[in-house]
């Protein structure tokens, strides 16, 4: 069951999200009056081919009530030689779109957080985690945002026609290699399932398979905690 109090991450993610770091706003400014937007910057992820850095910018809108606040993301994809940028955007029912809203997604108390966890062996993909919940409900689960740079295309998927309560998003599946591979369960249980889920959402269980991640971990001066003002 996700522990949205002490847990590293509340999905217990391989690829955790800075959960320490919205717990902590969250209380530095619990009956606040003022609020600036704080924000995160991720590690960027190299592709295989060293074309590519993927890399996320978090904001948190605390609020004085906790349960109240929204965290929001922007996920970046630079060309490293000619320094153009993608702006990828998920198309799952709580992610946050700059340009307009849906009356999902625009409310207080929701959070996404959009952030790269691999690319594929040749590069031509990334993998990233859409991470997404209401605080102070015990709806939470991933989604996954396969994004072509090459193409300017993107798919977000799920495991479908099956019955769960939440996913967990763990990396590319060995036996479909253009596949990613999900871990899902029920609220309380001990029990999961892992499946393979292509760009499609074709959905197919599997079994003894160990996900597969590609691409180099690099951090700069700007990840972590940005404070601005």
């Amino acid at each position: 069951m996700p522990d949205f109090a002490s847990s590293p991450d509340p999905l217990n993610s391989p690829y955790p999200v800075p959960w320490s770091w919205v717990l902590s706003t969250q209380e530095e400014y619990r009956g606040a009056r003022k609020i600036n937007p704080r924000y995160y910057r991720t590690s960027s992820l190299i592709s295989p081919d060293q074309e590519y850095a993927a890399y996320s910018r978090l904001q948190i809108q605390a609020a004085a009530e906790p349960i109240a606040s929204r965290v929001t993301s922007v996920l970046f994809i630079e060309h490293l030689s000619s320094g153009t940028l993608q702006t990828p955007i998920a198309t799952s029912p709580l992610s946050h779109h700059p340009l307009y809203a849906t009356p999902e997604a625009d409310q207080d108390g929701v959070f996404g957080f959009l952030m790269p966890i691999s690319w594929s062996a040749s590069g031509n993909y990334l993998l990233a985690r859409q991470f997404e919940g209401v605080f102070g409900s015990s709806y939470a689960s991933d989604y996954a945002l396969i994004w072509e740079p090459q193409a300017g295309k993107g798919y977000t998927i799920a495991p479908t026609n099956c019955d769960y309560a939440y996913s967990v998003l763990l990396g590319w599946s060995q036996s479909q290699p253009e596949a990613a591979l999900f871990r899902t369960s029920h609220l309380g249980s001990t029990y999961h399932q892992t499946w393979a889920v292509d760009r499609q959402g074709v959905t197919q269980p599997v079994t003894n398979e160990t996900p597969i991640v590609y691409g180099e971990v690099v951090n700069s001066i700007w990840t972590g905690p940005q404070s601005i003002r």
